[in-house]
């Protein structure tokens, strides 16, 4: 037994093994490249076996090799303890592994996120990781630092760490640990030109700008890259003769009265010219529903025609498929906009499916190289497809849904740092639609609006910054601010809005400091300096502090002064040097009140914060950096701070100017 043992360990390690057939064998590459459980349903169709097949193949390997090889648990199957330190250790020699604390702390948070556990084994994670068990401790400790603004805590307990954390602060470690904060970049032009050799995407391009130019409607950049993807799609299909034809499909038609109806009109016939095509019936829905997504016109009147079209059916299980996704991947993909062109996609998919047509798509390998993450998702949901409809999904399919969801994830990364606005205008004589586009037209980067509605009643308890209106309404309280707009908008209204913008900005930018005070400042990292310094000399003092308290690593002062010589870090009154990299250990600020000022560079300062920033409080640098500027920038503010006697003084004084 133990020399078929050696046998499987060889195998596993890249040689053949004498003891499995070629299946078996694949069934073990296979959970080889996961680092998440695999169910047998997704092995089932990996292989292209049935369910009862995969699970007798575990059961004949577990029992062969005397060992559990493969453990089971409710999520599914994945390589057992036994031999995971010699697939690691196999792995180290193909992958890089983690070469610090920055790449390991990551590797650690990945692993409990994708593995669905709240502990680990210490002496299994440092084989893993081929480091020292101590190593992994003190990497654990540091963690604690790092992540305190996630609110997770970790425990080590034994031989074990745990990961103890609120489900709602979970998701927000795994928005930052899996899914990078930029855009996954899934769709460009350059990529769509390679894609579809045989239509002419510049053509198609200017046909679109032309359409909304000429109809002063709004797109962004990611919806018009997406109106060309899928209007390539649809044009490469027709051109193979490949147009669909559904019956009993649960199409809406155009209201010829509408806003959109004569763009939409314009376009089908523009594309028919163009590339010699005839856009029939469904076709032309299908137009019509992406024209909407795309142009940002407001959906909310026509969302029943949409799910009708959809059906009822098709509606549960798209809602299935994002609860699914929300619960292993902690990524929320319930929006209007992303569900709304998902069944127009889906809708397509199912009709190519049941028909046995492919949509080929070359960017499939791209993809999958590029954004592994987001490809395993898509082939998540395609396994749910699978299930549904008891056919095998084609990988080129999977490559689009991929697309969708990395467009989604682009979505949420570009509105996070919006405004949240509710509008109130009446829903006649298209003044809604009018209102939408203007807003979109003109403050597409600062607002993100949530809901167009008619009355203040409807606006419930969504969470928003401020309100617009084109209607008189009596305020219900005054903890929401409300913008009064005409119902025929002009330059005074956008620049009433601009002002409303500035005025909120303003405020959160000087909350900032107040909610997170107790995080980043600290008494032991605050000085008064009643004597006059060189720069050099505070940043020394400074960032000495933070080294003593473990909060950075020795070479911290050496990249702050390099920042400051590249550029001052000193403003009118006040001075925040910074290193360049966010590589602290804990996120903190280091605190210098100098009453008599010290000159630095072609500045009289009179406070000195220097700031220490780990790299999953990226966005909170930027904001606490412009809300130090604006609050000091008043000499008023400057003044009331500089005379505080203690930290106590210090923090009251901080928090009654940020309220």
């Amino acid at each position: 037994m133990k020399e078929k043992m050696k046998y499987v360990i060889i195998y596993i390690c890249g040689v053949m093994e004498a003891f499995m057939n070629n299946k078996q064998e694949l069934l073990i590459d296979y959970l080889k490249g996961k680092i998440r459980p695999v169910t047998a349903k997704e092995l089932s169709s990996y292989l292209d076996i049935s369910v009862r097949t995969v699970k007798s193949y575990i059961s004949y390997i577990n029992n062969e090799f005397g060992e559990t090889i493969i453990v089971s648990s409710t999520h599914g199957y994945e390589l057992g303890n036994y031999i995971d330190s010699v697939v690691k250790q196999k792995a180290k020699n193909d992958i890089p592994l983690p070469q610090n604390y920055e790449e390991r702390s990551n590797y650690i948070n990945r692993a409990f996120l994708m593995r669905h556990v709240n502990k680990f084994n210490i002496f299994n994670l440092a084989d893993e990781l081929c480091v020292s068990w101590q190593t992994i401790k003190n990497d654990i400790l540091h963690m604690n630092q790092s992540f305190q603004n996630f609110h997770i805590k970790y425990k080590i307990k034994g031989d074990f760490v745990y990961m103890i954390a609120q489900e709602k602060d979970i998701r927000k470690l795994a928005k930052f640990t899996l899914f990078d904060t930029s855009a996954t970049g899934l769709i460009n032009y350059t990529q769509l030109k390679d894609t579809f050799p045989d239509v002419d995407v510049e053509g198609l391009k200017e046909i679109i700008q032309d359409i909304f130019s000429k109809y002063d409607l709004y797109i962004n950049d990611y919806s018009r890259a997406n109106m060309l993807l899928h209007l390539s799609i649809i044009i490469r299909r027709i051109k193979n003769a490949n147009s669909i034809q559904i019956e009993n499909s649960n199409d809406f038609y155009f209201n010829t009265a509408s806003f959109e109806y004569g763009a939409v009109i314009d376009l089908c016939e523009r594309l028919e010219r163009k590339f010699s095509i005839v856009l029939n019936e469904h076709e032309r829905n299908n137009v019509y529903i992406l024209f909407k997504t795309s142009a940002n016109i407001s959906l909310s009147s026509n969302a029943e025609d949409v799910y009708r079209y959809a059906g009822e059916n098709l509606l549960q299980f798209i809602d299935e498929i994002i609860k699914k996704i929300a619960d292993y991947y902690y990524i929320d993909l319930d929006n209007e906009k992303f569900i709304i062109a998902f069944i127009l996609h889906l809708k397509n998919l199912i009709y190519r499916m049941q028909n046995d047509r492919i949509a080929v798509n070359p960017m499939c390998d791209s993809i999958r190289f590029s954004s592994p993450l987001i490809f395993d998702i898509a082939v998540f949901t395609g396994l749910m497809i699978e299930e549904k409809l008891h056919k095998k999904i084609d990988e080129n399919e999977i490559a689009y849904i991929a697309l969708h969801i990395g467009g989604e994830i682009d979505r949420q990364n570009i509105t996070n740092e919006k405004m949240k606005v509710i509008v109130i205008c009446p829903n006649y004589l298209e003044y809604e639609t009018k209102t939408y586009n203007f807003l979109l037209l003109n403050f597409s980067n600062e607002i993100e609006i949530i809901g167009m509605v008619a009355s203040i009643d409807e606006i419930g308890d969504k969470n928003i910054d401020f309100i617009i209106t084109t209607l008189p309404i009596k305020r219900k309280d005054n903890t929401i601010e409300i913008c009064e707009i005409s119902l025929f908008q002009s330059s005074s209204d956008r620049m009433k809005i601009e002002n409303m913008i500035e005025r909120i900005k303003d405020k959160q930018s000087t909350k900032i400091l107040h909610a997170n005070f107790d995080n980043v400042f600290d008494e032991r990292l605050f000085v008064i300096q009643k004597t006059s310094l060189e720069k050099e000399e505070v940043m020394k003092i400074l960032t000495d502090k933070m080294i003593d308290m473990g909060y950075v690593d020795n070479d911290f002062l050496e990249r702050v002064l390099e920042r400051d010589q590249a550029m001052s870090t000193a403003f009118p009154n006040v001075a925040i040097p910074h290193s360049m990299k966010m590589d602290a250990i804990k996120t903190s600020i280091c605190v210098m009140l100098c009453p008599e000022g010290i000159q630095w560079d072609d500045q009289r300062v009179y406070l000195v914060f220097t700031v220490a920033i780990h790299k999953a409080d990226c966005m909170l640098f930027r904001e606490i950096y412009e809300s130090i500027i604006k609050l000091f920038h008043d000499e008023k503010n400057i003044r009331f701070i500089v005379t505080s006697s203690t930290f106590q003084v210090f923090r009251d004084k901080i928090l009654k100017l940020s309220i």
